[in-house]
């Protein structure tokens, strides 16, 4: 069973009895006790750097994020961050991780991804102590040129990309996380001061 905390929002699996935080008694996630319009959250998977990961009932090969926490700025445009998102729905992408659903409901703020495998490419680095083997350094360099070539092709600019968002699976390498950026705190932001982007958009 997921519990949380009730004064800081954090999530914990079962076994922890107060907050890491706040030092607070947890409780049952509420997420998982009640339905979201259609949506009925049956899981808590674990922290992600933009939030919290669940599955939800009838979808256990789908990651469901909830955006908060840290990362996230309470004064981003969300509107805007799911324009930019709708903009890559509808596409087979080879190697953009696309949202399967994007939106908010009842004050929760979400989006629906296929499920993972594999490892994002900063975890495989720090397992390596070292750089990769090169082979495998050059398919990661034209994978991430060819997402951001995607991408750029329906006029969407990651804006934070970083080893966290790049996947590395037996399959094509995957870049996650399009389309984010708006809701981003700046410091979380990849660019320079003047707001300028360094990821170029053509």
């Amino acid at each position: 069973m997921a519990l949380y905390c009730p004064q800081c929002g954090r999530r914990y699996f079962s076994g922890a009895t107060t907050c890491l935080e706040e030092g607070a008694a947890l409780a049952p996630d509420p997420r998982l006790q009640r339905a979201f319009g259609a949506i009925r959250l049956q899981r808590f998977v674990g922290e992600h750097r933009l939030g919290s990961l669940y599955r939800q009932a009838g979808a256990p090969d789908e990651d469901f994020l909830v955006f908060e926490g840290d990362a996230i700025d309470p004064r981003a445009d969300f509107e805007a961050c799911v324009a930019e998102l709708e903009k890559l729905q509808g596409a087979d992408f080879t190697h953009i991780v696309r949202a399967l659903a994007v939106g908010e409901l009842q004050g929760l703020r979400f989006r629906v991804t296929p499920g993972l495998e594999g490892e994002p490419l900063a975890a495989a680095i720090e397992e390596l102590e070292g750089p990769l083997p090169l082979p495998r350094a050059l398919a990661v360099i034209v994978g991430v040129a060819d997402a951001l070539a995607e991408a750029h092709g329906r006029g969407v600019v990651h804006g934070a990309l970083s080893p966290e968002v790049i996947w590395l699976q037996d399959g094509p390498v995957l870049v996650e996380d399009f389309g984010v950026a708006r809701l981003l705190r700046p410091e979380r932001l990849v660019g320079p001061p003047d707001g300028d982007p360094l990821e170029p958009s053509a």
